[in-house]
């Protein structure tokens, strides 16, 4: 029974210390979003939305601040009437909301001057930062920190408002 414990841990050591280069990980896998906004809204009307969002992070934590993790979760937002842009142009911008929780991100004060076809564009920003409790030559302690970057938008009809 020892024999087995040892080579079932053994396999469980190497297999987990073996280098995994060049995986490319597919983020859809990760990420569960839902915008709650209206589809159509009067032109000139502001409405406030909100994103429901859901990520492996997660099962790490469920706070934004803990003993030896910080989680920074936003939504860097562009109203549009295209989506012919990258992403890192969505990230240049101080129009940004913060999550309220793990999970929830309020945006406010959308509207539109326009009746048309228009988009909230945006950048959902997930970063974890992982205390090692290492240090390194300077006697700084080591952080790890991984980042989710995960496009969303939604189409959004503006109209004349009922008079």
């Amino acid at each position: 029974m020892k024999s087995i414990l040892f080579f079932l841990g053994t396999l469980f050591v190497l297999s987990s210390c073996t280098k995994k280069e060049n995986v490319k990980e597919n983020i859809k896998d990760q990420v569960l979003y839902y915008i709650k906004f209206p589809d159509t809204i009067y032109k000139g009307k502001s409405v406030n939305g909100e994103i429901y969002y859901s990520s492996h992070f997660e099962k790490l934590t469920k706070n934004f601040i803990k003993k030896d993790t910080i989680r920074r979760l936003k939504f860097y937002m562009n109203l549009t009437d295209n989506l012919d842009y990258d992403n890192e142009y969505l990230l240049d911008t101080d129009n940004y909301f913060s999550a309220t929780d793990y999970k929830t991100i309020p945006f406010y004060d959308v509207s539109f001057k326009e009746t048309g076809t228009f988009y909230i564009d945006g950048i959902i920003l997930d970063q974890l930062y992982c205390n090692t409790f290492k240090k390194d030559e300077e006697g700084e302690f080591i952080v790890n920190m991984s980042e989710i970057k995960f496009r969303i938008n939604k189409k959004i009809v503006v109209i004349d408002s009922i008079k």
